[in-house]
């Protein structure tokens, strides 16, 4: 109770960390031994006082969002633009899984990091005196099956959580109810790109599980509880085709739904061209300027305070373009990414200049992951937007035309 009320505090979706245990406690439910009626009150009983442990932790931040204008709802409400529906579904999920390729660095990064697994685990996980080629092979082959492809741990939860609720236990469960509901919501989101990483962790987790109930022997502890009871092979078998079918779908499946995901170029490089950008625009602030509006990425107004605030310019951070043309007249730094938020990009530059003339602008490159938050489609390889502007503007004069 007490750490979903600080993952709630910590993020409005930290909510989800207490549903998952809530599914894997319906899912335990599936098994006739979790049927009693004492088991089933110690399970929901204890689930509700953890309910209302989180709600009493995140309810002082309640009260105080309810205080202010709009109130809760408000918050609800802005929350909900970012929703989707059930027709968005399957389109945001495929643009989720273009994006896990769009960043995987592409094949060498892949093969290079499958490479170093594999040395290492041949180096600390077998007896080095009595490795065989067959070994390594054994060893090698599950390891390309599963870490060259990207998303390769999505698939395998695609398929091993049709057996995980049924016959495995409390702690497959939970892996099971991790990976059924992020899947089912994540889409319904917009497609960030850093709203996978929740499921490529399960994912990795899966693969550790694939990795330890196939080569038990190779690693140095525990064999992981059999899906099935001693004695038993049909259950082992339906999991080997499982996994097999899964492994399959994540080689053959996204490179052939059009259009193809491409990873991005230059994911690990400098990364200062944004810090430079602003650098350059905050020295052709003048010295007449007493107060400056901002509409612009965090980080812009981390950098601004370092700056301004040692000369006494006060920075206003705005929320949307609304808010700088309400403002009145003065100076402002809009970030065009910002921009590209309104409904139509052209549009809201446009109402931008009618007010303001530009005083100086710095073009910077995006970082990946805001490439793909602002344009999904990069992930197939459209790198038209990855340049953007930082604009510092002035307000036009009375009766001065564009």
């Amino acid at each position: 109770g007490v750490a979903v009320g600080l993952a709630q505090l910590t993020k409005y979706n930290g909510w989800l960390a207490g549903a998952i245990v809530g599914l894997a406690a319906l899912f335990g439910l599936l098994r006739t031994e979790n049927r009693g009626q004492g088991r089933v009150i110690k399970t929901f009983g204890f689930g509700l006082m953890a309910a209302l442990i989180a709600i009493a932790v995140y309810w002082p931040w309640f009260r105080f969002v309810e205080s202010h204008e709009g109130g809760y709802s408000a918050l609800l409400k802005h929350q909900r633009s970012y929703l989707g529906d059930v027709g968005t579904w399957p389109g945001h999920l495929l643009t989720q899984l273009r994006q896990v390729v769009a960043l995987s660095g592409g094949e060498g990064y892949r093969w290079a990091a499958t490479t170093l697994a594999v040395v290492s685990l041949l180096w600390l996980g077998v007896d080095r005196r009595k490795l065989r080629v067959f070994h390594a092979i054994a060893i090698g082959t599950p390891f390309l099956l599963l870490f060259t492809p990207a998303a390769t741990g999505w698939w395998l939860g695609a398929g091993l959580v049709l057996l995980f609720p049924t016959r495995g236990s409390a702690g497959l469960r939970l892996i099971a109810a991790w990976w059924l509901g992020l899947t089912i919501l994540t889409p319904l989101y917009h497609p960030y790109a850093r709203l996978w990483l929740p499921l490529e962790a399960v994912g990795w987790m899966l693969k550790a599980y694939v990795l330890s109930e196939a080569f038990p022997a190779v690693f140095d502890f525990k064999k992981a509880r059999e899906l099935t009871a001693p004695g038993e092979t049909k259950g082992r078998h339906v999991q080997v085709v499982v996994i097999c079918v899964s492994l399959l779908g994540a080689w053959v499946i996204p490179s052939n739904v059009p259009p193809s995901p491409v990873p991005l170029p230059n994911l690990i490089g400098h990364r200062d061209s944004f810090r430079v950008a602003t650098a350059r625009l905050l020295a052709r602030v003048t010295p007449d300027v007493a107060r400056l509006r901002l509409l612009a990425r965090p980080t812009l107004m981390y950098y601004a305070q370092g700056t301004l605030a040692p000369r006494g310019i006060a920075i206003d951070r705005m929320s949307s373009l609304d808010g700088v043309l309400r403002a009145g007249t003065g100076w402002a730094i809009v970030d065009t990414v910002l921009l590209r938020q309104e409904s139509s990009f052209e549009g809201a530059k446009a109402r931008l200049l009618d007010h303001y003339q530009i005083v100086a602008e710095e073009p910077n490159e995006l970082s990946a992951a805001t490439l793909l938050d602002i344009d999904p489609t990069a992930a197939v390889g459209n790198l038209s937007g990855r340049s953007e502007s930082l604009l510092l503007l002035r307000s036009r004069p009375s009766g001065d035309p564009r």
